[in-house]
């Protein structure tokens, strides 16, 4: 994909969308998706936890969930994208952020050996498998076959990006959810809330991250 980039974020000019907040987007990362899915709570209690996004985008996601385990909690984490960044896309970037460099190291060590031709691969690290499916959400996840501990519905805005936020896509999270799984997003959109409770899902409104009035989280009941 053809980036943009303004002041090292990236800019998707397919979709005319940050790949993430150009405030603070460690600490919204952090706010929305682990805490929105009580993570640092659960990986006290837990000795393994399996994560799903929607949307793997540079990585930012993971490397944090992936910190936040390191030592405590095995992490499996699985995760799909359309349109893969290049290495040194992907590296350019992470490199704005240097507690992050010695996981984002070994992320860029995997991901310049990528097959992105295959549908699907796999990375052993240091405590945690990370899975990646290559394609559009709804119709990968439709086809795995998993139990989630958490979600994280990151991607492009639903305005920019309608064809990732979908029943296809809802409905497969509420087939691979168990009574207790969560779920967490930067967006309070209606297509997905009631995309959500349609699916079964327990949706609430929650104050947004920064400039952002609302967001959604919930759990599968």
């Amino acid at each position: 994909m053809h980036l943009n980039w303004h002041n090292n974020t990236p800019i998707s000019t397919l979709f005319d969308d940050v790949y993430y907040s150009m405030d603070d987007p460690l600490a919204e990362s952090t706010s929305v998706f682990l805490a929105g899915n009580t993570l640092p709570e659960r990986l006290h209690k837990s000795k393994a936890v399996h994560v799903v996004e929607t949307g793997f985008g540079t990585g930012l996601n993971f490397l944090l969930t992936w910190t936040a385990c390191h030592g405590t909690t095995a992490l499996r984490y699985t995760s799909v994208e359309l349109y893969p960044l290049t290495p040194a896309d992907m590296r350019r970037a992470l490199a704005v952020w240097p507690s992050l460099t010695p996981f984002a190291e070994q992320l860029l060590s995997a991901w310049k050996n990528i097959d992105f031709n295959q549908p699907c691969v796999t990375a052993n690290l240091p405590g945690c498998i990370l899975t990646l499916y290559f394609g559009d959400a709804g119709q990968c996840y439709s086809k795995t076959d998993f139990t989630a501990d958490a979600w994280y519905l990151d991607g492009f805005a639903p305005k920019k990006n309608p064809g990732m936020w979908t029943p296809q896509l809802f409905a497969a999270m509420a087939r691979q959810s168990r009574t207790g799984t969560t779920f967490s997003t930067f967006t309070a959109a209606a297509v997905v809330r009631e995309g959500l409770r349609d699916s079964g899902f327990v949706v609430e409104r929650v104050p947004g991250f920064g400039r952002k009035r609302h967001r959604l989280q919930g759990y599968w009941p």
